[in-house]
């Protein structure tokens, strides 16, 4: 014995009394075995839970994928201040402010930077909601992801 049966249950009876009915017709023809019952969404459920593994070990490589693109853009800054060095002097003794050194030095990564961000998160959402679809609960609305 030992093996596991499906049974669909209709709505006729109440889920207590059917699983009675099905214990005790269990117990009849098996009164050595233990009785025990699971539903099947439980079991999809356990199942799901790799894909929550999966989204956390997505996550940390994202994180590190992020510090590494920053990494990338604080590299052409400092390259850009170490060979502006003159201009940036000549510019502060005629009077500019750090700010105003800071927004010459950092214009041309700030519009990379926000082209980027404007490709690359309606992908984002779209392969997010696409992926999300796949799943039995399916999602409604992109804006889940922004927010």
């Amino acid at each position: 014995m030992g093996s596991h049966y499906f049974i669909k249950l209709g709505s006729e009876l109440p889920l207590t009394a059917s699983i009675e009915q099905i214990e005790n017709v269990f117990r009849k023809n098996n009164p050595d075995y233990p009785f025990e019952y699971v539903f099947l969404d439980d079991v999809f459920n356990n199942e799901y839970q790799t894909e929550a593994v999966i989204g956390k070990l997505s996550l940390s490589f994202t994180v590190i994928a992020v510090l590494i693109s920053c990494l990338g853009t604080i590299w052409p800054g400092s390259f850009t201040a170490e060979r502006r060095t003159k201009e940036l002097g000549i510019r502060k003794v005629m009077g500019a402010s750090a700010g105003n050194l800071v927004v010459m030095l950092c214009g041309d990564f700030t519009n990379l930077v926000l082209v980027s961000l404007f490709i690359g998160f309606p992908v984002s959402c779209i392969s997010s909601v696409n992926t999300c679809q796949t799943m039995p609960s399916t999602l409604k609305s992109i804006w889940v992801f922004t927010w």
